[in-house]
């Protein structure tokens, strides 16, 4: 079955964090939210043993919208939601500076090109991060446990649906 657009261009940010080396071994729970329902908050809260988790999937709100122009760019909103102990503020702020190194350097053996404007996940031209922020968790007895440190990733795809010719099956989507 072939890939849709969209979800090329959130694998390829995907790809890059699995391959960066100051994240291996280091998140013990991925959310990749590929699946049915996994966009539901509550299906992907990690647990203490789960930290540090992280979550990557399309962005709450619409992205930025398309420009209908001849050079058909899409702008991709994606968040990103990594959840820490709540004493490791630290380790909050460098997962967030690592993950721009790593989207902006990742490339995939024997590849000069990185991950993100690899022609393999749909030749992105380019992305922008936000800032982190972050709120306490407290557990059903108000104790606080972790954090939640949340930024939103857009990402910019030269696409033409004029000259697409990809056959999608929307019936294995379901």
């Amino acid at each position: 079955m072939a890939i849709p657009t969209l979800t090329q261009m959130r694998r390829a940010v995907w790809s890059a964090v699995d391959a960066w080396p100051a994240f291996d071994g280091l998140f013990r729970r991925k959310f990749k939210l590929e699946s049915r329902g996994a966009l539901d908050p509550q299906d992907y809260i990690p647990t203490m043993g789960d930290l540090p988790a992280i979550a990557i999937g399309p962005a709450g709100v619409p992205s930025t919208p398309w420009h209908t122009n001849q050079t058909q760019i899409i702008n991709y909103a994606i968040d990103v939601t990594v959840w820490t102990s709540h004493r490791s503020v630290n380790q909050g702020e460098l997962i967030w500076e690592q993950f721009n190194r790593c989207v902006w350097q990742q490339t995939p053996p024997g590849s000069g090109t990185t991950y993100l404007f690899h022609t393999d996940h749909g030749q992105l031209q380019d992305h922008t991060v936000t800032q982190p922020g972050a709120i306490f968790i407290a557990d059903a007895d108000g104790v606080q446990t972790m954090m939640r440190w949340s930024w939103s990733m857009t990402l910019n795809r030269l696409w033409n649906p004029r000259q697409e010719t990809t056959e999608l099956d929307l019936v294995e989507a379901i």
